[in-house]
């Protein structure tokens, strides 16, 4: 067997990263790799080629249960949409409850119904939802 070999690239390489990182996607699809793609198309601006890489490594991350690079990737994800939509989008300081409800009130105060949503982040009573 050959030895490996790794990569030297120039600092501010992108098209080289990109083509590294599709080069290890082909060979052995992982969420890092996808998610270090869409960092590079990130930097070179080409935003839809970021989310669409970032969404497939959220996808990865959430299927093995890594929450920590989920969360990161998540947050770039969702950052970069609401950039594309012309909008800030706050985020919450991590994702797990109640920091996200804090986080989402501001943006959606009520539910489809139009209920307020209450400091647990919920539209109706326990009583109801046993129901």
């Amino acid at each position: 067997m050959g030895k490996s070999q790794a990569v030297q690239l120039a600092p501010g390489d992108l098209p080289g990263a990109i083509a590294e990182c599709t080069k290890s996607i082909q060979l052995f699809p992982t969420p890092e790799a996808y998610d270090n793609r869409g960092m590079a198309y990130s930097l070179k601006g080409d935003k839809g080629q970021a989310l669409a890489d970032f969404r497939t490594a959220a996808r990865g991350f959430g299927t093995r249960g890594d929450f920590a690079n989920l969360d990161c990737t998540l947050e770039r994800l969702l950052g970069h949409q609401a950039a594309m939509a012309g909008v800030s989008l706050p985020a919450p300081r991590s994702w797990q409850f109640p920091e996200v409800i804090k986080a989402a009130r501001p943006l959606s105060p009520r539910n489809i119904e139009g209920r307020p949503f209450d400091q647990r982040g919920l539209a109706y009573p326990y009583g109801k939802l046993d129901s």
